[in-house]
């Protein structure tokens, strides 16, 4: 394992001492150790202590007189950053998003791409008090190794969970996290071997006449929030957006729009067939029905120009192919993995189920990230997602779009690890 940049964040407990020798122990391996700590903190240890085993500068405001922007630059020069002891205020604290002191802020800087663990350490009411859970869970959902406690007796006399991991553990768990981005065949910082991903968003559009039409409501949203996420990621990533959806993307996606069923199909066609792509992420909400003929009165309408109004009309439509069904014919890469998206409109959880397993009919189907209309919400953060595969249906539930961006961004880069690992062993 290489030497590698640990930021360490004290919060306040009792339990710092243990953490203090964790410190000793990875400084001692040959690590560089940056440590932040809370106020609270500094009433059990003092920063001479840990300046004196690291070599370093303890950080503990937020605005120090030029260092206004160091909590960036901490979290940017580390491999992996680690909090121990966790308070219960500190936890509850990041599951909210507050960031009123450095030790909270430097947990929105995290970028996602390196190791973030937390050891907990508190009493056992507080750990197992429901708030407290479901900020862990939450936590866990969007990628945070959250360890368990250990048992025994606690600081305040009682008995049970709650107590920090010996410093033995805390070091072993932080040198596997470290371990395994080394034996990575990803190279982070060049972002190599990152697959190339096509996305869809949004909603078609399918014209009665030059001024009326018929379309959903899909805004795209997602689709953007994972293009970006997957650019940021270093993925080459091309975009197929729905034409009403006007917002400004990351300039190194290739975005390409549509408006009508056509459009997307062509569209598809066009990038599958000359491009390798390793995953779709199929989100757009294509039309399931296109105008067939438009008649007033009996008689047929061209469908061009606008309709007068006033009158009775009456539409026929025609059903739309399947685009998701059609994917591995347009592609070159006939291997392609599909990530289906399917939005219901069922409250019962077995026809929603039923609705999922009709994708995975396609053997080209990865995953399927099934939303129902009751869990809409406009906010995006609040947004909820089930994950299913082939072999376990409804596997994990993510609450809002980055949590769904940062579980296939694993997920994929999962994958990519054990291909290249089958290829080596052959």
């Amino acid at each position: 394992m290489l030497p590698s940049n640990i930021l360490f964040i004290f919060t306040g407990s009792i339990a710092c001492y243990k953490a203090v020798a964790a410190v000793s122990k990875l400084v001692q391996q040959g690590h560089k150790v940056h440590c932040v700590m809370t106020s609270s903190a500094q009433n059990f240890i003092g920063k001479a202590t840990l300046e004196g085993l690291t070599g370093n500068t303890v950080h503990s405001d937020l605005f120090n007189e030029g260092q206004t922007m160091s909590h960036i630059q901490l979290v940017r020069q580390a491999d992996l950053i680690v909090v121990a002891p966790a308070t219960a205020n500190y936890i509850n604290k990041l599951a909210s998003g507050i960031a009123d002191d450095l030790a909270s802020t430097l947990f929105l800087a995290h970028d996602f791409e390196k190791p973030f663990i937390v050891f907990p350490a508190m009493n056992s009411k507080m750990y197992l008090h429901p708030i407290t859970q479901d900020s862990i869970r939450k936590l866990a959902n969007i990628g945070i190794i959250v360890m368990e406690t250990g048992s025994g007796v606690l600081a305040c006399g009682e008995e049970g969970e709650g107590k920090l991991l010996d410093p033995d553990v805390i070091v072993a768990e932080i040198s596997k996290q470290l371990s395994s981005q080394d034996n990575s065949n990803i190279d982070t910082a060049k972002n190599q071997n990152k697959p190339p991903i096509l996305i869809t968003g949004g909603g078609t559009v399918e014209e009665i006449d030059s001024v009326r039409s018929i379309s959903n409501k899909s805004s795209g949203a997602t689709a953007i929030e994972l293009a970006k996420h997957f650019n940021r990621a270093g993925n080459k990533v091309t975009l197929l957006l729905s034409s009403s959806n006007q917002s400004v993307i990351d300039s190194e996606i290739d975005v390409y729009r549509f408006t009508s069923f056509q459009d997307l199909q062509g569209l598809l066609k066009e990038h599958l067939q000359n491009t390798h792509f390793d995953y779709i992420f199929h989100a757009a909400a294509v039309s399931d029905f296109s105008i067939k003929e438009i008649k007033i009165a009996g008689k047929d309408i061209e469908l061009a120009g606008k309709i007068p109004s006033g009158q009775e009309i009456l539409l026929y439509l025609k059903p739309n192919i399947k685009l998701i069904s059609q994917l591995k014919n347009y592609s070159c890469n006939k291997e392609i993995k599909i990530i289906a998206f399917k939005l219901t409109d069922e409250k019962e959880v077995q026809k929603q189920q039923a609705a999922v397993e009709k994708l995975f009919q396609n053997p080209n189907v990865e995953l399927v990230i099934h939303n129902d209309l009751s869990q809409i919400d406009p906010d995006k953060s609040k947004h909820k997602y089930q994950i299913y595969n082939h072999s376990n249906y409804n596997t994990v539930q993510l609450d809002g779009v980055n949590s769904l961006a940062l579980y296939l961004s694993q997920y994929i880069s999962k994958e990519v690890y054990q291909k290249n690992l089958s290829e080596v062993e052959l």
